[in-house]
């Protein structure tokens, strides 16, 4: 493990842009094995080269800028993602219901039974099922 150690001591190594670059070539080789068309399979190695041309570049500075704009340009995008991940992640445990006055998004616990809902936003109360 030493040898790797030493041979990544002044790399740049993976940052957001280099994982996003991995994971638009596993797409590209993906959608190659399912249509065959081989521009997908061109496409996947060179993101893969230039994923692997920033993981051993010593150019700090440049791979820090490449980054900061990936991230300016993903952030919204990722954003919704997260959002969606953590409404699946948590839809086991909570019941997610809109106020009828406001239309504010309550989160409340599942298996209650009925129960009186206040909205914290515009104090209205309403009965639900949970």
């Amino acid at each position: 493990m030493n040898w790797l150690r030493r041979l990544m001591y002044g790399r740049y190594g993976m940052d957001q842009l280099g994982y996003g670059l991995l994971i638009g070539s596993f797409l590209f080789m993906l959608l190659f094995r399912l249509t065959g068309w081989r521009i997908f399979s061109l496409l996947a190695v060179v993101l893969l080269a230039i994923c692997y041309l920033r993981l051993f570049s010593r150019d700090f500075m440049r791979r820090r800028a490449e980054n900061q704009i990936f991230l300016r340009y993903w952030g919204p995008v990722g954003a919704k993602f997260s959002g969606w991940t953590a409404f699946l992640r948590e839809s086991r445990y909570y019941h997610h219901l809109k106020c009828p006055s406001c239309r504010q998004k309550i989160r409340v616990p599942r298996g209650k039974g009925r129960i009186c809902i206040t909205c914290p936003k515009c104090r209205a109360q309403f009965i639900k099922k949970t």
